[in-house]
């Protein structure tokens, strides 16, 4: 008999049995379609974490002033005022840490800040804290990087007026005014751009309604070879300092990174990377070009070369990001150029293997404890939150991995039964089968064809469906994994192609049995 014939006379009986037939179609399509996602799963599991276990973000350690920690894992240390000072952080503590620990490498200043060309409010000053009595800081880096944006989502490197902090620094003709102090209270005098602003915003919050509308662009001037208009209104941006470009492995392509000096003495310069520069500047030509960000204007002194790297948070492209150094904030608002300060608030410590966190950490715990007292700051490693939540995660896994694995084994079982009874109803038709010349492994052959064209089908269906199962298994579990979201389809053929042969092998029995049985006693079969 031709393999055509045979495939024919499968379908024939196939047919002859449908609903059985499609229910254990659809068992092991479900069964396939659960294992083929999970191995594909799990391999793209552990390719990512080999790839954050090899990202610089966790061989840091991150040092915050008690008091100004976004989120508190381990328990609280008493805080004694007669042995512990206030922590105030700084980039001279980087440096001091540096000198007095021996395993830590790097050290370096490293905050989100969304950067837009946008001036804030679309036209109106009514920002946060604008018209309320008591504002708050717009450029808080431990916020959100879209949070402190105004209503056209731009993050303001200082308070609006009416909530301005003293400046430490500011240059200006007009230096001793009430717009030079930067404080927003002014003597209310014509020079002042802040006093009709103020006047304006009390006037409307004491008759409850909303701040007016006036032209922002008279009071933040520009050059005219500054560029206000760029293909993108914002971009994730970092302001770091020198270091952390080698920390991270960054390179340069075209220009120079920014350096330590260029932060002492305020520079307002800008590091792009590749791709950001690409959508900015198609034509090329970034560097030496002026472009004003968060109402400071920059020049675009270098270009990353491309790399692999992505925030481990946000899951940027390390390629999409603009670096800026991690500096007192350059304004000039209504003629005066001020400069608002901005706390480190955070530092941030590196080693060159992660298996050294453990001590590097317990070093920078003994500098920090001579240096401000114990308890003055807390010190946390990224990568023992993510071994935590690793050591979760698989457990997961093993369990849905053996759930899955058992619904494979339940849908063979199945064919195994459907293709045993089969036989016992057709002994008779295989008794005259064998009468009239077929051999046992013909007959063997044709019910192994049968069970395998079911087994076939339903692990091509488990197969087409295994992505959306893979899309699943990715929201319920770990959805924020940016290296798992693209299909291993490797693995997906090969948990594909075991689950078929595994349910493949549940067919033998009944067929070999098939093939045993005796012509005469089975034409005397009722």
């Amino acid at each position: 008999m031709r393999p055509i014939d045979r495939l024919l006379v499968s379908i024939r009986h196939i047919r002859g049995r449908l609903v059985e037939s499609i229910l254990v179609v659809l068992a092991t399509a479900v069964g396939v379609a659960l294992v083929a996602s999970m191995a594909a799963f799990i391999r793209s599991y552990d390719e990512q974490t080999e790839y954050l276990l090899s990202h610089p973000a966790y061989r840091e350690l991150i040092v915050e002033a008690v008091g100004n920690e976004t989120e508190l894992d381990e328990p609280a240390v008493e805080y004694d005022p007669d042995t512990t000072s206030e922590a105030s952080l700084g980039y001279d503590d980087i440096q001091v840490a540096l000198e007095n620990t021996s395993l830590v490498t790097y050290g370096y200043l490293a905050d989100r800040e969304q950067l837009s060309t946008q001036l804030p409010g679309s036209g109106r000053f009514s920002g946060r804290g604008m018209a309320a009595a008591g504002g708050v800081a717009l450029g808080d880096s431990s916020r959100d990087p879209a949070a402190g944006a105004g209503e056209a989502g731009v993050e303001l490197p200082f308070p609006p007026p009416g909530t301005f902090p003293p400046p430490t620094d500011m240059t200006d003709a007009a230096e001793g005014d009430g717009a030079a102090r930067g404080d927003g209270a002014g003597s209310g005098g014509s020079d002042n751009p802040f006093a009709a602003i103020r006047k304006q915003m009390e006037d409307a919050a004491a008759a409850g309604e909303e701040p007016p509308e006036f032209n922002l662009d008279q009071f933040f001037q520009v050059d005219d070879d500054v560029l206000t208009e760029l293909p993108l209104e914002s971009f994730p941006g970092r302001r770091v300092s020198a270091e952390f470009f080698e920390a991270y492995g960054l390179a340069v392509a075209e220009g120079s990174e920014f350096t330590n000096e260029d932060l002492e003495s305020g520079n307002q310069v800008i590091v792009l990377g590749s791709s950001l520069a690409d959508a900015l500047f198609p034509d090329g030509d970034a560097l030496g070009t002026r472009i004003r960000l968060n109402l400071q204007t920059y020049t675009v002194i270098g270009v990353l070369s491309p790399t692999t790297l992505t925030d481990t948070e946000t899951d940027a492209s390390y390629n999409d990001v603009a670096y800026v150094p991690n500096a007192a904030a350059q304004v000039n608002f209504g003629g005066n150029v001020m400069r608002f300060h901005r706390p480190a608030g955070t530092l941030r410590f590196a080693v060159d293997d992660s298996a050294n966190l453990d001590l590097a950490t317990a070093e920078l715990q003994a500098h920090f404890g001579a240096e401000y007292g114990d308890g003055a700051v807390r010190i946390t490693a990224p990568l023992e939150e993510l071994q935590t939540e690793r050591e979760k995660l698989s457990r997961i896994l093993s369990v849905v991995l053996f759930l899955a694995a058992a619904g494979l084994f339940i849908a063979s079982i199945n064919l195994f039964n459907l293709m045993l009874m089969r036989v016992i109803k057709r002994t008779k038709g295989i008794g005259i089968t064998r009468a009239l010349g077929a051999t046992r492994r013909e007959i063997a052959r044709q019910f192994l064809n049968e069970s395998a064209f079911m087994s076939l089908t339903g692990a091509v269906i488990g197969l087409a469906v295994s992505p959306f199962v893979y899309r699943l298994l990715q929201s319920a579990l770990i959805a924020e994994v940016s290296a798992v979201t693209l299909v291993n389809w490797p693995f997906l053929l090969v948990g594909a192609l075991g689950a078929f042969l595994f349910s493949l092998i549940f067919g033998v029995y009944p067929a070999l049995q098939a093939g045993r049985i005796d012509a005469a006693l089975a034409i005397r079969s009722e």
